[in-house]
Order: structure tokens, then sequence, then C-alpha cells
């Protein structure tokens, strides 16, 4: 019940924000600035969604879910990348750097719940490791990119906050579904606000 509440709170957010969007002196700004947010927000649903999959692998590996080593060479070369997109390497840094914290944070909330879950119930896929740092490569490629076009749209930070809400509680909704475990909601619900804290 109290997961529940704070979805349902979650998507509240995010309606009041749209609607404040919509009716606000910058409403003639939504198209690029707002669309270029959401379009970022869903990228970072998207690296949510494979740290699930991540969990997966480590929990048939037995490999340590905190990867000190790996969470630096993604936030290095994320930084290293910056200047190619216009960006400011510590600001890129500070990005990342809660893109992997709000992975981890969701890796340990779901070995957390399957240790306590009934292990004979338990049917856990395992996709190799090494293919899914591939796909998180690819995914940091796209922030880079979503991140500068949100940059560029030069929306005021009240405006961009404002969209960030309003796409938050969507894009966790969606994650929460790949989930498929309400005991989980609390957990994803914080990693996404984790992960959007550097946006505006």
């Amino acid at each position: 019940m109290r997961a529940v509440r704070i979805v349902a709170s979650f998507l509240v957010m995010s309606l009041a924000a749209v609607g404040a969007v919509l009716a606000g002196p910058t409403a003639h700004a939504t198209p690029v600035g707002h669309d270029r947010v959401v379009q970022l927000v869903n990228t970072i649903g998207d690296r949510l969604i494979v740290a699930h999959e991540v969990a997966q692998s480590k929990w048939h590996s037995g490999s340590p879910i905190n990867d000190p080593v790996r969470a630096a060479t993604v936030i290095q070369a994320a930084s290293d990348s910056a200047d190619a997109h216009g960006l400011d390497r510590a600001r890129v840094a500070a990005f990342f750097t809660d893109q992997v914290q709000a992975a981890t944070g969701v890796q340990y909330a779901y070995h957390s719940t399957w240790t306590l879950s009934d292990q004979a119930q338990l049917s856990i896929p395992n996709p190799p490791l090494s293919d899914l740092r591939t796909k998180l490569d690819s995914i940091s490629s796209r922030l880079l990119t979503d991140l500068a076009g949100v940059r560029s749209a030069n929306t005021s930070p009240q405006f961009c906050q404002l969209s960030v809400v309003a796409a938050s509680g969507p894009t966790a909704a969606r994650v929460i579904a790949d989930a498929g475990d309400p005991a989980m909601i609390p957990s994803i619900v914080t990693a996404m606000r984790v992960a959007v804290q550097h946006i505006c």
C-alpha cells in the first residue's frame, strides 16, 4: 500500500508539472525544451531497465554489485566526451555519477528482494554481463547527446525542473513495469530521483 501511494504521488506531481508547463509564461517554449528533457529522462529509464538485467547477471555470477573500477571508467569516458558535445566536464561527471549511483541502488534492491523470496519460485534470467556493458556504453552515448540537446534548448532552470518532474513519473512507471515486482517500487522511484537531479 505504501508503495502504491509513492507512485501515485509521483504521478500526481507529474500531472501537476505538465499543467504548469502548458499554462505557464514559458508555454511557447514547450515543444523544444520540454521534449528534449522528456527524451533524456526516457533514456535514463532505459539505463535503469538495463540495470535490472545487470542485477540478474550478477546474481548468477556472484560478482559484486559495487564495481568502483567500472564506475570510474564510465564516468571518465563520459567526461572525456563532454567537450565534443559542448558540455561542461564537471557537470557531465556529476550527471553520470548520478546514473551509476541510481543503477547500483536498484541492483542492491533487486538482490535484496530476491534473497528474501522463495528460492524455489525464482526464475531469474542470466544475460551475459559483457553484452549488457556494450548496451550500457551505447546508452551512455545517447545520454550525452540527449543532455547536450537539453543544454542547447536554453530553457530556464525552473521550466527545466518542471519538465523533469513531468517526465519522471511515466518513466518510473515504465521501469516499475519492467521490474514486475511491487516490492521494487520505492527503490525505483528513489533511483529516478537520484538519476535526474543534475539535469537542469
